[in-house]
């Protein structure tokens, strides 16, 4: 219960506050000076709450998981949607790739891969799946 308070709190008071401010713009014999402030007061709630929703979205745990040719998967990582970037993630393979050489994934040279770590940036996506590929080289102990 303490969890969905938290998360929705922001919200039920933004739209009582919205409320009051409608009900008073057609209640009370104001002029137009005060009625554009009821208005303007009303669009800053509306764009407070729109940032802090914003800001509680980047604070996300992301899940990043390694996926092999044979269905094989691994989550190896997780990480705040704020920190996630290509070369963080770059990072991350190199601290698992066991060998001191260089690795090479065929993966992150295509167009999906740039997608999907936007997707993850703009919060349409939670998790991350790496492909490896039998062509790859990267040796990763199972």
């Amino acid at each position: 219960m303490n969890k969905y308070l938290k998360k929705y709190a922001p919200i039920i008071i933004s739209i009582v506050i919205v409320i009051i401010g409608l009900a008073a713009l057609g209640r009370f014999n104001t002029t137009i000076w005060h009625s554009m402030n009821a208005m303007i007061t009303i669009l800053t709630v509306i764009g407070v709450w729109y940032n802090y929703h914003q800001s509680q979205k980047q604070l996300e745990e992301i899940d990043i998981f390694l996926k092999f040719d044979d269905g094989y998967e691994k989550k190896i990582y997780r990480i705040k949607r704020k920190n996630f970037s290509r070369a963080e993630l770059k990072g991350i393979l190199r601290e698992l790739h066991d060998s001191r050489n260089h690795y090479e994934l065929s993966y992150m040279s295509e167009d999906k891969f740039l997608t999907n770590i936007f997707n993850i940036q703009d919060g349409l996506s939670n998790e991350f799946y790496m492909e490896i590929r039998e062509s790859d080289f990267f040796e990763y102990k199972r």
